[in-house]
């Protein structure tokens, strides 16, 4: 899913719902363009965007179905979905314990996956 937008448009709106996470481009209900339930998140990894002057944090998110989405930290909501991941997802690390890994150095990838619920190298 490709949040990227012109100058003054909305950068996307994570909401965290008890049964999962709504990504939407405005508050409203009827705008969710996309629903993650807590049981079809099957891996979550993070990484950076070079974005030419700064680093972008941003977690993929697939599903058991295959389909990833992405999210980043400029979206509204941002904040929330980080709480509530280490909560909904019993593997998934704390902030403090993922950041610097992904942060430093600055302008590289660093993709680092957070959790994993089947396959090779299953945590749970």
């Amino acid at each position: 899913m490709n949040w990227s937008k012109k100058k003054n448009e909305s950068k996307g709106i994570i909401r965290v719902e008890p049964h999962g996470i709504a990504l939407a481009m405005s508050d409203s209900p009827d705008e969710t363009v996309a629903m993650i339930a807590w049981p079809a998140i099957e891996s979550v990894a993070a990484f950076k965007r070079d974005v030419f002057a700064y680093d972008l944090i941003c977690l993929a998110i697939t599903k058991s179905d295959g389909l990833t989405h992405e999210v980043n930290e400029q979206m509204i909501g941002w904040d929330k979905l980080i709480a509530a991941l280490p909560q909904n997802l019993p593997s998934f690390p704390a902030f403090e314990d993922w950041f610097h890994r992904v942060a430093i150095p600055a302008f590289k990838t660093n993709w680092t996956v957070l959790c994993q619920r089947s396959g090779p190298g299953v945590k749970t």
